[in-house]
């Protein structure tokens, strides 16, 4: 991380993921409770990939170039360790156009869209408040052991982001991914579990770039 290597312990050295493409496949919820926080992140993101190109998402929709699908989803998604990160949770609605497609390749962009009606958990009434033109879909309450005393940094945002996939055609295989991922953030330290007492609010964009290419 950052240059540096980071040392695992043996419940994140031994923890492995189970990903595929096959229909038939369902792939399992990771259990992140015992790896190490920073794993937490890359673990989703790997998944995201398998999970936007499965074909029980698009159900065979998308054969031909300008193919358009619309997915609504609306549960939440989760990666709190139950520990440090209280809640984390977002939830999306699927947009899948077919950008390109050939013989031997193809393009699909899947748009991670706020729903209708959020589903995230907001348990303070600040949180309501939308940051974007829709209701808030992403939320994470951090509890922060720095201080003297216990508090919690509490973050509501709008997250719309998306990930461009390439597949070789004959066999389904992803040749590359990029997902960008912006989250536009309002967020308040709190003192109490309720949020409720809180400093004045802080305003910033989280923006990640994750790229999946094949080793050779």
């Amino acid at each position: 991380m950052d240059g540096r290597e980071v040392a695992l312990d043996d419940a994140s050295l031994s923890f492995r993921q189970y990903l595929s493409l096959d229909p038939g496949y369902a792939m399992p919820f990771p259990d992140i409770r015992s790896v190490n926080p920073l794993l937490i992140g890359p673990i989703f993101d790997l998944m995201t990939f398998y999970v936007d190109l499965h074909p029980s998402l698009h159900q065979g929709r998308l054969v031909d170039a300008g193919d358009h699908v619309h997915v609504p989803h609306g549960q939440p998604n989760r990666w709190a360790d139950g520990t440090r990160v209280v809640i984390g949770e977002d939830c999306i609605d699927f947009d899948l156009p077919l950008v390109q497609a050939s013989a031997e390749r193809a393009q699909l962009l899947v748009r991670h869209v706020p729903p209708a009606e959020t589903s995230v958990a907001l348990p303070a009434e600040w949180m309501r408040v939308p940051v974007g033109d829709a209701p808030n879909n992403w939320v994470q309450v951090v509890k922060d052991a720095g201080g003297s005393s216990p508090a919690y940094i509490a973050a509501v945002g709008s997250e719309v982001f998306e990930v461009d996939i390439w597949v070789e055609r004959p066999t389904g295989r992803i040749v590359s991914a990029t997902m960008d991922n912006p989250v536009d953030v309002v967020q308040r330290r709190c003192s109490d579990e309720a949020l409720a007492v809180c400093e004045d609010p802080v305003t910033y964009q989280i923006f990640r770039r994750i790229e999946l290419r094949p080793v050779q």
